[in-house]
């Protein structure tokens, strides 16, 4: 999730382009949390890109935000950040089943209940095998810094000039690899992935796919 104030306000955006503001979304997952306790959820603030000085003081007054909204709800990382993380039992032990990760490590040390920046693999690829070949790189060579939860982007990249043209969009993307996926993903890569993202997940069977590997590791 990537976070620009604006007129005092937060919001969430695409690059430095605004969507929408952000309260009505994090009281939209606290309704569903509250509504469905066991289900894990992962919100990641991974960039602030304006202003582009984000101090501490904004930081400060989005967190406020976050924990006046979702603190009660949120497991802290105590004992957590270790090895490959924590089991789904882990995380329901605590009653607690939202992890929010914060791009700023002097902000996670800050908040107790804050966990420290999630790292991604965005490999910006505009084609099938440019993606594959990303993925399986990223698998190999990703060595866990200060959070064991990771995330691959496992999405094409729509370009300019295909805007312009419109010779493609997210969605025709997402149909040209999303079968890709789930074979990559069930036949080759079952072990080693964390948290995998994809367009339009109901065009493969990744979560079918993940309940089996997490059965034999």
């Amino acid at each position: 999730m990537l976070l620009i104030l604006a007129a005092s306000r937060f919001f969430i955006n695409h690059d430095l382009v605004p969507l929408s503001k952000l309260e009505p979304h994090l009281r939209l997952i606290r309704r569903f949390l509250e509504l469905a306790p066991k289900e894990v959820v992962i919100i990641d603030f991974h960039r602030f890109p304006y202003p582009t000085n984000f101090s501490d003081s904004t930081h400060r007054k989005l967190i406020e935000i976050l924990d006046r909204e979702l603190g009660h709800l949120a497991l802290p990382p105590s004992g957590l950040q270790v090895g490959k993380g924590p089991t789904f039992n882990e995380i329901w032990q605590h009653n607690k089943s939202l992890i929010i990760c914060y791009g700023n490590r002097q902000m996670a040390k800050e908040y107790p209940w804050l966990w420290n920046p999630l790292q991604q693999y965005w490999g910006d690829k505009k084609d099938v095998n440019g993606l594959k070949n990303y993925l399986q790189a990223s698998i190999k060579s990703h060595n866990t810094i200060s959070n064991p939860l990771w995330a691959l982007m496992a999405e094409l990249t729509i370009s300019p000039l295909d805007v312009i043209f419109n010779s493609a969009s997210n969605a025709k993307l997402a149909d040209k690899v999303n079968r890709e996926l789930t074979k990559w993903f069930r036949d080759e890569w079952p072990r080693e992935p964390n948290i995998v993202a994809t367009d339009y997940f109901l065009g493969n069977d990744l979560i079918n796919v993940a309940i089996e590997a997490n059965k034999i590791r």
